[in-house]
């Protein structure tokens, strides 16, 4: 999935890989992680989708006031307020995950997935950010 993600990421101004993506704001946190269920195995991989959004000057307060390590925030870990979490997800299913296997066809996989992010991940992403 990295080799079709990534560069559809990319292309929308995201930065990173392996996971974890970011979405470049001077004053925001925007990031995008792709999360890997527990129970993936060999034959089949499941993965969901978690948005982050956090104004960087309140991040900071808040991690020196919790004496938080990570120096920037990780997707898919629940945090207290300021910090806004989404998962991507299609309307009727709030907690989405995508399903990989040998069968899959990843390109198809890939574009519904990035359908999703450009109707409602970036919006969301950009209106907490306003």
């Amino acid at each position: 999935m990295e080799d079709f993600l990534s560069p559809a990421l990319r292309d929308r101004d995201f930065k990173g890989s392996s996971g974890i993506y970011e979405l470049p704001s001077a004053s925001h946190w925007k990031r995008l992680s792709l999360q890997k269920s527990l129970y993936n195995d060999r034959d089949e991989i499941a993965f969901a989708a978690n948005l982050l959004v956090v104004r960087r000057d309140l991040w900071d307060e808040m991690r020196a006031r919790e004496s938080m390590q990570h120096s920037v925030p990780r997707p898919g870990t629940l945090y207290n307020d300021p910090v806004e979490f989404m998962r991507l997800a299609p309307a009727d299913d709030s907690d989405h995950w995508w399903q990989v296997s040998p069968r899959t066809d990843a390109a198809s996989l890939a574009k519904d997935f990035m359908d999703l992010l450009d109707r409602f991940g970036i919006p969301w992403l950009d209106a907490k950010s306003a």
